[in-house]
């Protein structure tokens, strides 16, 4: 009797987590189109295939924003194998949907390109503010190496007001409104997958069992 008060209780009061899928996927679709006016305003682009930032073991994003993803491929039926490649990572190290050798070359080395993370929307293309409250660029250090006029052009035409970054911060803070509890916490991106998985699954066992 408790169990089944329980259930409902949270079966309840649980937002739909389709509406948030549904407007995360719109700020998504939003965040890569002003990436490509001001890639297209500023010249600044990555090195062609460039999966350098993809590599990287320390790329995090929140249990929120990896909620699509995980929606997407929970009623595919494919959770359990990218679950099971994340798992045999222990949930750490280089992001598990990357692909370094893609079979399929015009799909690229993101497996998850059409949903992928605020984090790997923005970086190197957006900034943050500094104390006196002035929006900067943040871009890496490939790209400088790399293209160093672009980049060189791309912090002018910020620092003169030409061009106007976005700023992560506020991005992320407008994504987290949707669900401040998913948004708490910062996690190593295959833990994020893994968190917002499992999420899908126990809300599935609880509408299973409500049924």
């Amino acid at each position: 009797m408790l169990l089944a008060k329980c259930i409902k209780l949270f079966v309840h009061k649980a937002p739909p987590h389709r509406r948030k899928v549904a407007k995360l996927k719109t700020l998504f679709v939003e965040v890569s189109d002003r990436a490509r006016s001001f890639q297209a305003r500023t010249g600044l682009t990555c090195p062609e295939r460039c999966g350098a930032c993809c590599e990287s073991p320390h790329i995090e994003t929140t249990e929120l924003e990896m909620l699509p993803l995980a929606d997407e491929l929970v009623r595919a039926g494919k959770a359990n194998t990218w679950y099971a490649l994340a798992e045999k990572r222990d949930f750490r190290g280089q992001c598990v949907f990357y692909d370094q050798s893609p079979s399929d070359k015009m799909r690229g080395c993101c497996q998850a390109y059409r949903l992928r993370p605020l984090i790997c929307r923005l970086f190197a293309f957006a900034g943050n503010r500094d104390k006196h409250g002035h929006v900067r660029l943040v871009t890496c250090k490939v790209i400088k190496k790399s293209r160093p006029a672009q980049a060189e052009k791309a912090l002018s035409d910020v620092l003169s007001g030409k061009v106007i970054p976005m700023v992560m911060a506020d991005l992320m803070m407008r994504a987290s409104t949707l669900d401040p509890e998913m948004s708490r916490e910062s996690l190593p991106i295959n833990a994020a997958f893994k968190k917002a998985v499992e999420r899908l699954w126990l809300y599935e066992r609880l509408i299973s069992q409500e049924g």
